[in-house]
């Protein structure tokens, strides 16, 4: 299962059984997966949620103008959680590593200690491995998002142009005409002076969206970057 997977498998379905120390083979992501839309009821604020959270973001590394981080925060914390597999895994070392200090040394050698004997298949290199895992379904998911929102943008602004040019050549179609059909032209004006805050506004919701995604993607990789460093230099 897909890193991407998750996010949209219903969560009584039963997750396969691989061993913690075999990395995850990666699938291709469903075709249903879509960008998140203004139909979907996001957070009023932007405060990194805090009920159990796999990661703690540090909250100057958020845009207070972007209404969309939270959102896309949740759907990666939430994906994440869910691609956590029977017995301890790296999943589990990141989860006590976070809880007892990333940067702490002592807290390294205490997780491999309490992972060794809650199986002894842990290693550090098994964690390594598991942890590339987890970074290249993040950039899976990260990939996906771009490449959604990318493409409304795209086809927003696509029809935006397409729309203007066409009212554009009617316009001026119009003003050759007779003085009788000057309110049509006027009429034809009107339209185009709009057509700015027709689309932009969804423009704008989608550029939050996608900079969220980076934003949100960048801190986790970060942040696993981070405790691989550490496990190759705390770690016997």
């Amino acid at each position: 299962m897909s890193f991407r997977d998750v996010f949209f498998t219903n969560e009584n379905e039963t997750k396969p059984n691989v061993k913690a120390e075999t990395p995850k083979g990666a699938t291709s992501f469903p075709s249903e997966t879509k960008f998140p839309t203004n139909s979907q009821t996001f957070p009023t604020n932007n405060a990194f949620p805090s009920n159990g959270s796999v990661f703690s973001p540090n909250p100057t590394v958020a845009p207070v103008s972007n209404p969309f981080l939270d959102k896309i925060f949740d759907v990666y914390d939430k994906g994440f959680t869910k691609l956590n597999q029977p017995g301890y895994d790296f999943f589990e070392f990141f989860k006590a590593v976070s809880k007892g200090g990333i940067d702490n040394p002592q807290v390294y050698e205490m997780a491999l200690e309490m992972g060794i004997a809650m199986d002894s298949n842990v290693s550090k290199q098994s964690l390594l491995n598991q942890a590339d895992y987890y970074i290249t379904e993040l950039t899976k998911v990260h990939s996906g998002f771009s490449s959604d929102g990318q493409s409304k943008i795209t086809d927003l602004t696509n029809k935006k142009n397409s729309e203007t040019n066409s009212l554009v050549t009617e316009i001026s179609s119009l003003k050759q005409q007779l003085e009788s059909i000057q309110n049509q032209i006027r009429t034809k004006e009107s339209s185009l002076a709009e057509i700015g805050d027709k689309y932009q506004p969804d423009i704008n919701d989608i550029g939050y969206k996608l900079s969220a995604n980076d934003m949100v993607k960048d801190k986790f990789v970060t942040n696993i970057n981070k405790v691989k460093s550490n496990i190759s230099n705390n770690l016997k």
